[in-house]
């Protein structure tokens, strides 16, 4: 994914996937939607973006942490057959195979 802000327009733009864009679409007026040859949305684009976003100089990004199931909730016994994963705050500590 990328995300550009160029000032001198005052344009947003976000690639959502990197491919050939076969139609855009005006959603609402300066809000244009980008899709793919099988109609996925794969970018957008944001006309007079800073009066639409509080800062469009100022992107936060997170991404959030993918919480696998317990081994006992997938019949799994205490052996921990498999890979399992313990989460202590935000990072991940993983065991490998026995």
């Amino acid at each position: 994914m990328k995300i550009t802000y160029d000032p001198e327009t005052d344009k947003l733009t976000v690639v959502l996937k990197d491919v050939r864009v076969s139609e855009s679409d005006e959603v609402t007026p300066g809000l244009i939607l980008d899709f793919d040859a099988q109609g996925s949305i794969v970018g957008l684009e944001m006309l007079e973006a800073s009066q639409r976003v509080t800062d469009p100089r100022h992107v936060e990004f997170t991404v959030g942490v993918y919480s696998r199931p317990r081994p006992s909730s997938l019949g799994i016994g205490a052996s921990g057959h498999g890979d399992t994963a313990r989460r202590s705050g935000d990072e991940r500590q993983h065991r490998p195979e026995r």
